[in-house]
Parts: structure tokens; C-alpha cells; sequence
């Protein structure tokens, strides 16, 4: 078996009151999954808005200038941005 078929899968016990472990044991069984496919996708999203919110205040920590959403829309071709082809 090479390397490359192995995964190393690290396990995590998480100990949660009834009232909050009854909403994730209820979705898990209505998309038949098992409830810990449904919270590391829970820790995946989590860990993504954590890297955009990062991403967003890093510019404000240093001070930079911020970007004008006109000028977003027009650097990416969107609606409403005179020479894209918008109103």
C-alpha cells in the first residue's frame, strides 16, 4: 500500500450537551450521514470564514488604503460599472 492511499485521519472527542448534540444527530440522520461527516464540514466552513474575515482586516491592520466597490466591480468586469457594459 503506498503512502499515497493513506490518509491519515486524526479523531477529535467532542463532548456536547443534549440540547445541542439533538439539532446535528437529527441532520445527520435526515441526510444519512454520519454526524461526523456533517461537523468537519461544520470545521471547514468555520476555518474558511476565519481565513475571509482574516483576509479582509489584514489591508485595515496595515493601514491600506481600501478599495472602492466601483472600482472592484469595474477591475472585474461586473454591472453597473460604466465601460463593462452596465447601466
Amino acid at each position: 500500500m503506498d503512502s499515497f492511499d493513506r490518509v491519515r485521519i486524526h479523531s477529535l472527542d467532542l463532548k456536547l450537551p443534549p440540547e445541542i448534540d439533538a439539532a446535528p444527530a437529527r441532520e445527520a440522520r435526515r441526510a444519512h450521514k454520519p454526524k461526523a461527516a456533517l461537523f468537519r464540514r461544520a470545521v471547514e466552513a468555520c476555518l474558511e470564514e476565519l481565513a475571509d474575515a482574516r483576509a479582509v482586516e489584514a489591508p485595515r491592520s496595515r493601514l491600506e488604503k481600501a478599495i472602492p466597490w466601483v472600482e472592484v466591480k469595474r477591475r472585474h468586469g461586473l454591472p453597473g460599472c460604466g465601460s463593462a457594459g452596465g447601466r
